[in-house]
């Protein structure tokens, strides 16, 4: 029966499609219909206003600044790893300042997801303890734990009552654009076209080279909403995803034991992990797909939108009304994987415990649209799941209730927060 479900959220039309073939052929064979975006939303118009990558319009001055941001960012060189390691370097230093006392870990995984993203797009990283990075955090906490799609400006977006209720995540976003304007000011400044550093270097070099080109799509403004789209798709979905691992990792310990003999077995206490030796670590690859599917941090996608009336299995779509994936409702599907709400790595595994891919797997979406952000996550999440298991054992403090694996909804499922021990592994 195909799952397609339709209904209204104050003056929203939403479509949530919970069937992946019916999501398959939405975003891969009818993405020319589905790959669009909401134009309809107040809050997300006056913030974004169409530019950037995620919420731009599909076309080609779409198209063209979603390739040149990947080609620019150098997704899977070898010095992205190199960074990954070096803040991987950085977490576990901040880890062994815990001393063994009850601590929740969700910012350190935050500042160091973050810092990645700061060194490929402005440059440089920052400590943990500056309090512009700092300040930073607390923003994105603010934008991450809000539905900011459904907040009541876009729900309700004539009843003046409402219009001031999404106003401090709305302040957040323009805490980190302001962020983001003040490095392309600086960046320009000490722009030198011989010298690139940096992704925003790239885009400056690149507003250069079409200053003759009528309508450019390379403008400041779309290079500030780029940056910021990087943070969204480089950061959130990373750290909330390493959450779920520490927790599954302590409500699993035996999971966690088999990953620390693989990694044990291949690169010892002080080998350097590489993204050459996943195939090395089935096991390990494997724990690190099945979080991502347990979690589901993104279990709705952002949204689509249907620029006209189109029909769909025999029902006919209302032009802009929104269309949501669910993810989530894919992972948990037991006709897809069998006894969905048990945490088990062998699902990607085959019978020589290689690892194997699985057609249903899709914690980056598909289609056009999906996660521009998806090589370097994947690069993130292998080496600093690999590294953080490799240093230090994560148990629950003694005398702790076991902690719910329940998420929480913002914009992505996030586990309820929990405290944990790290247990360095001399």
């Amino acid at each position: 029966m195909v799952q397609l479900f339709f209904f209204k959220i104050g003056t929203l039309k939403t479509v949530c499609l919970n069937d992946y073939d019916v999501i398959k052929e939405a975003y891969v064979k009818r993405s020319d219909m589905f790959g669009n975006r909401p134009t309809n939303l107040r809050i997300v118009n006056q913030l974004i206003n169409q530019k950037g990558i995620i919420f731009a319009p599909l076309g080609p001055h779409w198209w063209e600044q979603r390739q040149f941001a990947v080609a620019s960012l150098g997704f899977g060189s070898r010095d992205i790893e190199d960074r990954v390691l070096e803040e991987a370097a950085t977490m576990q230093a901040e880890l062994l300042k815990t001393k063994l006392k009850p601590f929740n870990i969700r910012r350190i995984l935050q500042q160091a997801s973050t810092n990645v993203v700061c060194y490929m797009v402005f440059g440089k990283k920052w400590d943990y303890t500056n309090q512009t990075f700092q300040n930073i955090m607390q923003s994105l906490d603010v934008v991450f734990r809000t539905s900011v799609f459904f907040l009541p400006g876009n729900v309700f977006p004539y009843v003046p009552g409402f219009l001031k209720r999404g106003d401090k995540a709305i302040a957040s976003v323009e805490k980190v654009l302001q962020l983001v304007r003040d490095e392309v000011k600086e960046h320009k400044e000490a722009f030198n076209p011989d010298d690139i550093r940096d992704f925003i270097d790239s885009f400056l070099l690149e507003m250069q080279n079409q200053t003759n080109i009528e309508n450019s799509t390379f403008t400041e403004r779309q290079l500030e909403m780029t940056v910021f789209d990087l943070f969204n798709a480089g950061t959130e979905t990373v750290s909330t995803t390493m959450w779920w691992a520490c927790l599954l990792m302590i409500l699993n310990p035996d999971v966690q034991n088999k990953v620390q003999e693989e990694i044990g077995l291949v690169l010892g206490r002080d080998g350097r992990p590489s993204m050459a030796h996943r195939s090395q670590l089935p096991y390990t690859a494997a724990t690190v797909a099945e979080i991502q599917r347990y979690g589901a941090v993104s279990p709705i996608g952002l949204p689509h939108a249907v620029p006209r009336n189109t029909e769909f299995y025999g029902y006919v779509i209302p032009k802009d009304t929104m269309v949501f994936a669910g993810q989530w409702s894919v992972h948990h599907d037991p006709e897809l994987f069998p006894e969905p709400d048990k945490f088990d790595p062998g699902r990607f595994l085959d019978d020589e415990g290689e690892f194997k891919n699985n057609e249903y797997f899709m914690p980056f979406s598909m289609g056009p649209r999906s996660c521009m952000g998806k090589p370097l996550a994947e690069v993130q999440l292998f080496l600093l799941f690999t590294s953080l298991l490799q240093h230090f054992k994560l148990e629950l403090p003694e005398g702790a209730t076991r902690p719910s694996s329940e998420g929480v909804m913002g914009i992505t499922l996030a586990p309820q927060p929990f405290e944990l021990v790290a247990i360095p592994r001399d």
